[in-house]
C-alpha cells in the first residue's frame, strides 16, 4: 500500500471518529511520527474508553473497516493488561487494520494525558511522548525497544540520523 492511500485512509478514520465524537488518543507508529520518529507502520492504533468502543467500531465501519477479529488480551491479569479490538479493511492485495485499545488500567492515563495537535488540517488527540514510551515498555518487543531509544533521543533534542 502506498503512502498516499495510507494517509487518505487515516484521514477518513480520524474524520469518522470526530463526526461521532468518539474520544480517543492516537498511539502506535502513527503517533510516533507525530512526535518526530518516522517509521513504517501498517495499522492505526487508538486508545478509546470502553463505553465508546461500539461507537468507535461503527464510525470506522462507515469507512469500510468491517472485518472484526476476536478481542485480544495481552498481559492478562496484570496491572498492564491490554485488551485490543481489531477491525480491518481489504485494500486490493493488502489489508489495513484499526486497533482499539481499551482505556483501562494504565491506558486510562494515556487517554487523559493525550495532546491535541494540528495534523493534515484537523485537530487530533495524540498520546504524549512519555505515554508512548510507557506503552512501549509494557509491550517490550524488539521494535518497541528501538522506538524507545529513538524517541528518548528526540526528547533530549538529538536529531534523527
Amino acid at each position: 500500500m502506498d503512502a498516499l492511500t495510507f494517509k487518505t485512509e487515516l484521514e477518513a478514520v480520524l474524520d469518522a471518529l470526530a463526526r461521532e465524537r468518539v474520544p480517543f488518543a492516537l498511539c502506535g507508529g502513527v503517533a510516533l511520527g507525530v512526535h518526530g520518529l518516522v517509521r513504517a507502520t501498517k495499522d492505526f492504533d487508538f486508545v478509546v474508553p470502553e463505553k465508546d468502543l461500539s461507537r468507535a467500531k461503527a464510525a470506522v465501519a462507515a469507512t469500510g473497516f468491517t472485518l472484526p477479529a476476536a478481542p485480544m488480551t495481552f498481559q492478562k491479569g496484570r496491572p498492564e493488561e491490554t485488551v485490543v479490538h481489531r477491525v480491518s479493511k481489504p485494500l486490493g492485495d493488502s489489508v489495513l487494520t484499526v486497533d482499539f485499545l481499551l482505556a483501562r488500567g494504565y491506558l486510562a492515563q494515556v487517554l487523559k494525558g493525550c495532546q491535541e495537535v494540528e495534523w493534515s488540517g484537523r485537530r487530533v488527540a495524540v498520546a504524549s511522548a512519555a505515554d508512548l514510551i510507557m506503552m512501549k515498555r509494557v509491550a517490550d518487543r524488539p521494535q518497541d525497544r528501538a522506538d524507545i531509544a529513538r524517541l528518548e533521543a528526540i526528547l533530549r533534542g538529538e536529531s534523527e540520523e
